[in-house]
């Protein structure tokens, strides 16, 4: 049924963002729904999966053409409509990504590509362990590293990294995480990931602007009066431009129209808008 894919470079960044996607879709796959999980929505059926299979790429071979045909080889004879594919790797070949994402529109499988603009580090290599571990019994592992000498430097890696553009239909990321913002963005690009795998809303296909339905009148009420708080809060050691100050809220609102955080979410998420723009 889905496949989730989580590219950039290694890091611990990336390596918690994708643990703990991965841990919040299996569990939604195999519990029942409950009135408290804020991403459940109401109405709808939860899709069912038999397993789920994850795959590992913590180091890159020199060979581009070898390691494009053998992630190629894993995404065909694995895609499924019933195995949730997990793809923790690089990915930073342009053409390998577009190998995958063909592959999986030829077999009519509902895609979430999440881009991690972190930067390399120590730590981010993930072990078929710490996976099995996430799982349980409800999946595998695969880890396709290369397994000998022949791998490329992540200095190097980093320099020749192709960046998924929006530009790109196929290559787009429905979601870009900021690695100096992980926390907002673990939240933010779950309900991405959620809402695409479970067909509750379909990618944009067109450059037409998505206009949200009109706020709740009392929702958009609690809204601005967070807004305003944290803009008073902000302003007692800050030096906040009302200009800045409106295209920030402006821009904030219109960012929640299509999926309205909770009130709670508010102040953190309208904080890093209005940090955004002050630095």
């Amino acid at each position: 049924m889905p496949l989730f894919i989580l590219s950039g470079l290694p890091s611990i960044e990336k390596k918690d963002l994708f643990c703990n996607i991965l841990a919040q879709l299996v569990r939604k796959y195999t519990v029942e729904k409950t009135e408290e999980d804020p991403l459940d929505m109401p109405g709808e059926a939860l899709p069912t999966i038999d397993s789920v299979l994850v795959v590992l790429q913590n180091s890159v071979s020199v060979n581009a053409k070898e390691e494009t045909a053998k992630m190629r080889s894993i995404i065909q004879n694995k895609l499924s409509k019933r195995v949730l594919v997990a793809i923790y790797a690089p990915l930073h070949i342009k053409g390998l990504r577009y190998e995958i994402a063909s592959t999986a529109k030829n077999m009519g499988i509902d895609t979430a590509h999440i881009y991690c603009s972190a930067g390399y580090n120590e730590g981010g290599e993930i072990s078929v362990e710490e996976i099995e571990g996430i799982l349980g019994v409800h999946g595998t592992a695969a880890d396709i590293s290369t397994k000998t000498d022949k791998t490329e430097e992540f200095s190097v890696v980093s320099r020749i990294f192709e960046v998924p553009r929006r530009a790109d239909k196929w290559d787009a990321p429905c979601f870009i995480a900021d690695d100096a913002n992980i926390k907002i963005c673990n939240d933010s690009s779950l309900e991405k990931v959620w809402c695409l795998l479970h067909n509750v809303v379909k990618p944009r296909t067109s450059s037409k602007k998505l206009m949200g339905a009109p706020l709740n009148t009392k929702y958009l009420q609690n809204v601005k009066e967070v807004v305003n708080k944290v803009l008073e809060e902000k302003r007692r050691t800050t030096e906040v431009p009302l200009k800045i100050s409106r295209q920030a809220e402006i821009d904030f609102l219109s960012s929640i129209r299509a999926t309205p955080p909770p009130i709670e979410k508010v102040s953190e998420i309208f904080s890093f808008f209005l940090e955004k723009y002050l630095n």
